[in-house]
Parts: structure tokens; sequence; C-alpha cells
């Protein structure tokens, strides 16, 4: 976003958050955490959020959840670059619940309708990036469709089914996802992806809706 255009006058006083005494070298808040920089926000009527990211890009330390740095689609939102940066993870025994829920996705079929719908519309100006992605969630909704009547039931209204090494990837490869095209749709999702970030400077560009991005990207 270009916070040039940014009207709020919270925002506009972010210098008064940064520079506040208590938070330079020497000030009783010179280490400090949001609580802090809220507090100091309260005060000079500054935005601590905008504040919190303006310092962060000169800090030498700076601690966040999990999720900023093991989910890549959190992390790309937040625009965390990990390039030259020293990661140090605090209980990591909690690392392998935490990569697993960053590799997981719970997914409706009314959402991947409405995927399958604004890919086909995006397919007719720009099909060879939408068109490959757009067969992929008619093929995700189909495989959905077979498997429903086969899961098996865990409890009331919870019913599952799992696989893992090969029989996993024989069943990503009925929804028309193999080693193959796996190259190929990689790619044509970072186009997509691409063309909707540059939508948000020029709002008249044909592009998919937010809901869609995040269903992709997860």
């Amino acid at each position: 976003k270009d916070k040039g255009n940014i009207q709020c006058s919270e925002f506009k006083n972010v210098s008064k958050i940064t520079a506040h005494p208590s938070l330079q070298p020497r000030g009783h808040n010179e280490v400090h955490d949001i609580e802090d920089l809220v507090k100091v926000g309260k005060n000079v009527r500054g935005c601590p959020y905008y504040a919190a990211w303006t310092m962060a890009e000169n800090a030498q330390l700076v601690f966040c959840p999990y999720s900023y740095i093991v989910n890549p689609v959190i992390r790309a939102g937040v625009e965390v670059d990990l390039k030259g940066a020293i990661i140090i993870f605090d209980e990591a025994h909690n690392m392998e619940d935490i990569a697993r829920e960053a590799g997981s996705i719970n997914l409706e079929e009314d959402t991947l309708f409405k995927l399958q719908n604004e890919l086909e519309q995006m397919s007719v100006g720009q099909p060879m990036i939408y068109q490959p992605l757009c067969e992929v969630i008619e093929g995700l909704i189909s495989w959905i469709g077979r498997k429903k009547d086969s899961l098996a039931k865990r409890d009331f209204q919870h019913y599952f089914s799992s696989w893992t090494g090969d029989k996993a990837l024989r069943e990503l490869e009925e929804s028309n996802i193999s080693r193959e095209c796996f190259p190929i749709l990689l790619e044509c999702f970072t186009k997509a992806i691409r063309t909707s970030k540059e939508a948000e400077m020029e709002p008249d560009m044909p592009h998919l809706s937010g809901i869609s991005v995040l269903t992709l990207e997860g």
C-alpha cells in the first residue's frame, strides 16, 4: 500500500512514537513491547501498529509468533524478510505441530465453487495463467464429490479419511495435481498472485478477489 496516501491522523503521528524519549537508548522503555507502544501512542495520538513496523526495520532483535516465520502466507503478508537474519526458536519442541498447522488448510465446497467461478472468468482474458488453475480446482471439487460416500465416521457429524506417502500422492493425482504438472501450476499460481498484488495499485485491473487469493495461497 502507498503509505503516502494514508489520511489517518494517528498514522501521521507515527514519528511521535518512534522518537519518544522513553523508547530511545537509556529510556525506561528502551526494550519495549507492543503494550509500551500502545501507551505511548495514546499519549501522542499516534498509531502503535505502524510504529511497530517502522521500528522493526532497524531493530537488532524482534520477537514474533511462530506463524510469522513458519507460515509462508503470513510471512509474505507481513513482509518478513529472513535474508541474513539469525532466527532463534524458543520452545522449539512445539515446532512440529506449528509446521503441520502452517502446511494445512481447511476448505469448504462453497469456497472452492466461488474460486472456480472466478478462475473461469479470468481464464477468458488470460487462459495461459488461469485455465490450469481452474482445471485443478474442478478436479479437486470432483474428487471431493467422489470421496464423500467413502468417509469413515469418527464421532457425531465428523467423518474423515487420511492418507500418507504414496497413497496421498495418488489421491492428489486424481484431482489433477501431479509431479509433472506441479511446476506449471506453481508458475501460474505465482503469476496470478502477482497480478492480484499489482491490482492493489490499479483497481481497474482484472484480478481475483481477496478470499480467492487466500484460498490459493493456503
